[in-house]
C-alpha cells in the first residue's frame, strides 16, 4: 500500500505540475511529500520483510554462522534482491527539487523534467511490487507450504510462486497483463511529451492503443512514437509480449484441455454411436444380401467365368451387396467391435438399467391409474333388482 500510494502521489504530482507548466505549486509539493513518506516508509518495510526472511533461513540452517548478523546477512542469497528492489523504490520525485534532464537520440536532445523523469523510472517500482502483492493474496506463503518445501528442499520464494499462477490462474495473468499495458502507457506519454504538438501519444488513451497494438504485434503504423525513451518502451512491450502471449496460450489450452473423466465420457459416447452404426450397416448388408440371392433364385443373376470356362453364379456379384459389405467391412476394420473396456461396459450397463428402470416405473404409475380408474367405476356403478 505503502509503495503504490506513492506511486499515485507521484503521478498526480507529475500531472499537476505539467498543467501548470513545469512550475512547482503547493499542491505539487504537497503531493511530493506524501510521495517522499510513503517511499521512506516503504524503505523500511522492505528492510523489514528481508529481515524475516533471513530469521526464516537462520532457523533452516541456510546462513553463515558465528558471525554478525550484518556480515551473515551480505554472505546470504537475499541480499542482492533486497539492494536491488532498495534501489528502484528508492527513486520519485522529491519535493522542492527540479530542474532538466537531457536524453540525447535520433540527433538531438529531448529535455524532461526531474520530476518526468523521476516518475519515468518509478515505474520499475509497479513491477517490484507487483509480484510480492499478488504472492500476499495468494495464501500460499505460510508456514506449512515453508515446511512441505523445506522437507523437498524446494525455496517457497516469490520467484516460485508467481511461476505456479501465471501457470495456473488465468485472473493473475490478466492482472499481470494489464498492468503492463496501464503502466507502459503511462511511460510512453512522459516519453513523448517533448514532442508536444508533433505526436498524439502525449495522450494517454492514445498511448494505451498503441502499446496494446504492439504486444499483439499487428502494429498498424498509424500513430508511432518518435522519441528514444518512447521507441524503448516500444521495443520493451514487444519483447514482453512474446513472454505473455506464451503464458496466455499455455494458460487457455489447459483450461480448455478435458480432463480423464470426461475424455471417458466422449469416448464412451463415441463407442456407442460407432456400434450402433456398425448394427444398422450389418443390418442393411443382411437385408442387401437377401435381396441378392433372391435375384439369383429367380434367374435375373450375375455369372461370371469359373477357371474351366463354365458359368457360375454367386450372390457377390451384385453391385448393392459388394458396397454394402466394402462399407461394412471399413467399418468394423476401424471400430474394435464389441469393447472390452469393463468400466465402460458398466457404465453402459448402469444406463441400460436406468433406462429399464425408468420404462418400469412409467408402466406400474399407468397400471396404478387403471386400476384406480377400474375400481372408482365399478362402485359407481348403479346396483340391479337381482343384487338386492
Amino acid at each position: 500500500a505503502a509503495g503504490m500510494g506513492g506511486f499515485f502521489c507521484g503521478v498526480i504530482a507529475n500531472e499537476t505540475m505539467f498543467k501548470n507548466g513545469n512550475i512547482e505549486n503547493g499542491t505539487v509539493t504537497f503531493f511530493k511529500t506524501a510521495c517522499f513518506l510513503m517511499t521512506v516508509w516503504l524503505e523500511y518495510l522492505i528492510l523489514k520483510c528481508y529481515s524475516l526472511e533471513f530469521e526464516m533461513l537462520e532457523i533452516s540452517g541456510k546462513t553463515v554462522s558465528g558471525t554478525g548478523f550484518f556480515k551473515a546477512f551480505s554472505m546470504s542469497k537475499l541480499f542482492r534482491p533486497c539492494i536491488r528492489d532498495m534501489l528502484i523504490c528508492v527513486v520519485h520525485p522529491m519535493p522542492l527539487v527540479d530542474g532538466t534532464v537531457q536524453i540525447f537520440g535520433m540527433g538531438k536532445y529531448f529535455p524532461y523534467s526531474f520530476t518526468s523523469f523521476a516518475m519515468f523510472l518509478m515505474l520499475f517500482r509497479v513491477w517490484v511490487l507487483l509480484p510480492r502483492f499478488l504472492t500476499e493474496i495468494s495464501g500460499l506463503r505460510n508456514e506449512k507450504t515453508r515446511l512441505v518445501g523445506l522437507i523437498n528442499n524446494v525455496n517457497v520464494s516469490n520467484r516460485f510462486i508467481m511461476k505456479h499462477l501465471l501457470n495456473a490462474s488465468l485472473p493473475t495473468l490478466s492482472t499481470v497483463f494489464l498492468s503492463i499495458v496501464l503502466t507502459l502507457a503511462y511511460g510512453m506519454v512522459i516519453s513523448e511529451r517533448p514532442e508536444g504538438d508533433s505526436t498524439d501519444l502525449d495522450d494517454y488513451e492514445n498511448s494505451v492503443w498503441v502499446i496494446i497494438i504492439t504486444m499483439t504485434t499487428v502494429g498498424y503504423g498509424d500513430t508511432y512514437p518518435k522519441t528514444p525513451l518512447g521507441r524503448a518502451i516500444a521495443i520493451f512491450a514487444s519483447l514482453i509480449a512474446i513472454v505473455v502471449v506464451a503464458l496466455v496460450v499455455n494458460t487457455v489450452t489447459e483450461r480448455l484441455s478435458l480432463t480423464r473423466d470426461e475424455s471417458k465420457v466422449l469416448d464412451f459416447v463415441e463407442d456407442i454411436a460407432d456400434r450402433q452404426s456398425r448394427k444398422n450397416m450389418g443390418a442393411c448388408l443382411l437385408q442387401r444380401g437377401w435381396r441378392a440371392y433372391q435375384l439369383v433364385k429367380s434367374g435375373q443373376r450375375e455369372a461370371r467365368l469359373s477357371v474351366n470356362g463354365s458359368k457360375r453364379y454367386s450372390v457377390t456379384l451384385n453391385p448393392s451387396f459388394s458396397e454394402a459389405s466394402l462399407t461394412y467391412s471399413k467399418m468394423r476394420s476401424h471400430g474394435n467391435g464389441i469393447s472390452t473396456d469393463i468400466p465402460l461396459l458398466a457404465t453402459e450397463s448402469l444406463v441400460n438399467l436406468k433406462s429399464l428402470k425408468e420404462r418400469i416405473e412409467v408402466i406400474e404409475r399407468r397400471v396404478t391409474e387403471v386400476h384406480g380408474t377400474v375400481r372408482g367405476a365399478v362402485r359407481a356403478r348403479p346396483r340391479t333388482v337381482s343384487e338386492m
